[in-house]
């Protein structure tokens, strides 16, 4: 299997909207938590452009969880992609149908992780059913934002109520999850 690494980018949006969403000390004090990835972020040594092994980001998402609680992640996903669309995008995503901007899911999943893939299994009116697989080394709550970042995205184009639940797969350690989105 591929190793799994997430774009650079995701992890320092993750620290920033960590911060606006809680404040500086309760970031200090889940980086601290961190062996690997404090020191690394702290540092700089994560840079937007680079790939990095996921086992970073899931020791950041497992000390999020400890200081937080675990819906921690549904909220990071939604917050991270709402401030990743910038208000020009959210135009263009106005565009097209919630429907069309779903089936998009795979191209923009592969922008940010390398290694695993994304499949839209089916589509249709106002439902998709998504199958991220081939996740060595993920964690329930990376894919918790993973699939709450899809619907918010969805959400952004126009969708609205945006709702996901897993289908099979997406626990700790699972190389995949198959989850349907609804929206009205």
């Amino acid at each position: 299997m591929p190793l799994t690494q997430l774009k650079g980018h995701g992890f320092n949006a993750s620290v920033a909207a960590l911060e606006r969403m809680t404040n500086r000390t309760t970031v200090e004090r889940i980086l601290a938590q961190c062996a690997t990835f404090g020191p690394m972020f702290k540092s700089k040594a994560i840079v937007s452009s680079g790939f990095y092994p996921i086992s970073l980001y899931a020791e950041f998402t497992r000390a999020m969880h400890a200081e937080l609680g675990a819906d921690i992640s549904v909220r990071m996903g939604r917050e991270t992609t709402l401030a990743d669309v910038n208000s020009l995008f959210r135009f263009v995503l106005h565009l097209f149908s919630a429907e069309s901007i779903a089936r998009f899911v795979p191209r923009l999943f592969r922008t940010y992780v390398q290694g695993p893939d994304a499949l839209v299994e089916s589509s249709s009116a106002k439902l998709m059913q998504t199958h991220f697989f081939n996740f060595e080394g993920c964690t329930q709550g990376i894919y918790e934002e993973f699939m709450a970042g899809t619907a918010m995205f969805v959400e952004l184009g126009g969708g609205k109520n945006c709702k996901f639940n897993v289908i099979d797969g997406g626990k700790d350690d699972d190389s995949w999850v198959r989850f349907q989105l609804s929206w009205d």
